[in-house]
Formats: C-alpha cells, structure tokens, sequence
C-alpha cells in the first residue's frame, strides 16, 4: 500500500472521529433554539384579602419567574402550556378558577370561588398556602419562525450524510488506487 493510500484512509478515519464528535454538539445546540423551555410546579404564595376572612384577592396579579421580556418576545411568543394547580396537584380549572390575565406578560389572576378557596387556602393558621403554575416559555435563542426551526434541525442530519459521502469516497479511491475495486 503506497503512502499516498495510508494518507487517504487516515485522513478518513480522523473526519469520521471528528465528525462524529461535532455531531452531538450541533443537534443540542439547535434544540436550545428549537424547543421551548418547560417549567414545572413554580410556587407563587397566594394573596389573600385584607378583610380576615381568607378569600382570595381578586386583584392580585400573579407573574411567572420567566415572564417574556424584551423587544420580540411579548408579540411573538408568549408563554404557553398554562396549568395552575394547588399543593396536591390537582389542576384548576382555566375561567372557573384562574384567569390569564395576558399570556405575553405572564400574568394571571385567581377567581375567588368555593372550589378555588378550598384547594387553594389550606389553613388559616398561617399555613403553607400557594398555587403551582406550569408553564412553556421561549428561551433567549429561540427562534420563533417555524421554517428556520425546521431548517436547523436538519443540520444534522445533512452534516452526517456528508460525512459518510465523504468517507466512503474516500475509501472508494483508495480501493481503487490499489486495485482492490475494477470499477
């Protein structure tokens, strides 16, 4: 086997071995761009009404951590996935007992009802009362057009296919050059 066909091969080999190694790295970098972030079981302590009697305060409007901020992302992406529940996850009824004040600001606000109060107000004696939202938010990069979430996670798999095409051309010539192959 002359040089020039051990250059060829190593060459090869050295390609795949990156190649491979570059390949993780470029699908979990475009789904940090393509996928939204999931928050689960975030703690908001509920506000109760001035008046001693442990009813929910209407009026108090409740914002997640991760609120869209920005210049693009209140228009464009809000947050979405919106389930409020109470302390034994039991999940509260959307109009009946919470109401989303604006999606691209992350607000939302608690109906004062039996049911609410109930699953909601567990003591008032000064217990642990909170409402656990979870929720779907755009992280800093991610794109918010379908077509370019679409064409990133392409990227792979196009990165991959031309590896192979380039390593089994590369093993064909040096089949050919050493007369392995009399295509």
């Amino acid at each position: 086997m002359e040089n020039s066909s051990i250059a060829m091969l190593l060459s090869a080999f050295i390609l795949i071995i990156i190649g491979a190694s570059l390949i993780g790295v470029i699908a979990s970098e475009g789904q940090d761009k393509t996928v939204l972030e999931e928050v689960s079981n975030e703690v908001h302590a509920l506000i109760t009404s001035a008046d001693g009697e442990y009813t929910i305060n209407e009026t108090a409007v409740y914002t997640v951590t991760n609120a869209p901020s920005g210049a693009w992302k209140p228009a464009e992406c809000p947050i979405t996935s919106i389930v409020i529940s109470n302390g034994s996850e039991s999940a509260l009824t959307l109009t009946t007992d919470y109401v989303i004040v604006s999606a691209s600001a992350g607000t939302y606000t608690l109906v004062n009802n039996s049911d609410t109060i109930g699953s909601l107000i567990t003591s008032p004696a000064g217990a642990n009362n909170n409402s656990y939202i979870d929720y779907k938010y755009c992280g800093d990069e991610y794109l918010v057009a379908s077509w370019n979430r679409t064409i990133i996670n392409l990227v792979p798999g196009f990165f991959a296919i031309a590896l192979l095409g380039i390593g089994i051309g590369l093993l064909y010539g040096v089949m050919k050059k050493e007369g392995i192959l009399n295509i």
